[in-house]
C-alpha cells in the first residue's frame, strides 16, 4: 500500500467534512442550507478533478450534517468539539510512533495541540504500514493540516515507490524536500528524512477551499526544523 494513502487525498476530504462540521455549528440549528449552500461555492472556479473529489467529500459531508446537526434547536448550546483521543496504539512493524511527540514540542511549532490525531477518519488505521499522527494549525485561520508518517522502510523506498517527485537536500539540513507526484491545484509539500529504523516524514496538505496563507513548502520546512529534536535521527 502506498504510504499513507497520501495519492488518494484523503486529508483533503476529511477538511471539507470538517469545514462543514464547523459550519454546521456556527449555523446553531437555524437552517442546515447554509452549510449547503457554502460547499456549493467552492465549485466556482474549480477544475473537472477537483469537483470530482469535491462532490465526494460533500456526499460524506452530508451525512455529517444530517446526523450531527440534524437534531439541534435553535438558541440550544451547542458542545465545543472534543479533542480527539489517541491511544497508545501499537507500532506497525516497530516504527517510531508521531504521536509520541511531546505536546509542548507540537505548541511551539505553532500547531494545535487540540487538533491531534492518528487518524483522518474513524478508528481504522489509515495504513498497516505506517504510523500516522495528524495536526492542523490554529484557529482563528487554520489553512492546512500536516501529517506525520513513520515506517520501518527506507528513505529510498519513499523515493523509489512513494507518490512523490522533486526530492531536493535542503541546504544546512538533513531533510529532503519533496512534492506529490500527482499534481491537481491543491497546497502541497513535504520534508522526509532517514534514520537507522527507517523514515520518517512530514507532509503539509492545505485545507479544502481555505485560501493558503504562505508557501507550504517554507511552512513545512519550519514546522520540520522546530520539530527536528523530537523526530528519529540518523545518530
Amino acid at each position: 500500500m502506498a504510504p499513507g494513502w497520501d495519492d488518494v487525498h484523503l486529508s483533503e476530504i476529511v477538511a471539507l467534512i470538517a469545514d462543514a462540521g464547523r459550519t454546521c455549528v456556527r449555523s446553531e440549528g437555524t437552517d442546515a442550507t447554509l452549510a449547503a449552500s457554502n460547499i456549493k461555492d467552492g465549485f466556482h472556479g474549480r477544475s473537472a478533478v477537483n469537483k470530482m473529489r469535491l462532490l465526494i467529500a460533500v456526499a460524506v459531508g452530508a451525512m455529517l450534517v444530517a446526523t450531527g446537526c440534524g437534531g439541534a434547536t435553535e438558541g440550544a448550546p451547542v458542545a465545543a468539539p472534543s479533542t480527539t483521543s489517541v491511544g497508545a496504539a501499537p507500532a506497525a512493524n516497530g516504527a517510531w510512533d508521531p504521536c509520541t511527540i511531546p505536546d509542548s514540542a507540537i505548541e511551539d511549532a505553532g500547531l494545535a495541540v487540540e487538533t491531534k490525531s492518528s487518524n483522518l477518519i474513524g478508528k481504522l488505521p489509515i495504513s498497516e504500514d505506517w504510523m500516522t499522527c495528524f495536526w492542523t494549525n490554529p484557529l482563528p485561520t487554520p489553512w492546512y493540516r500536516v501529517g506525520i508518517f513513520s515506517s520501518v522502510e527506507s528513505l529510498d523506498y519513499l523515493r523509489e515507490r512513494g507518490p512523490f517527485e522533486n526530492f531536493e537536500p535542503i541546504e544546512g539540513f538533513d531533510g529532503m524536500r519533496f512534492q506529490r507526484t500527482i499534481r491537481y491545484d491543491e497546497v502541497n509539500c513535504g520534508v522526509a528524512f532517514g534514520h537507522p529504523g527507517g523514515v520518517v516524514y512530514l507532509n503539509l496538505d492545505g485545507l479544502v477551499m481555505t485560501p493558503a496563507l504562505g508557501d507550504p513548502c517554507v511552512e513545512v520546512e519550519r514546522l520540520a526544523r522546530s520539530l527536528r529534536l523530537s523526530l528519529p535521527s540518523e545518530k
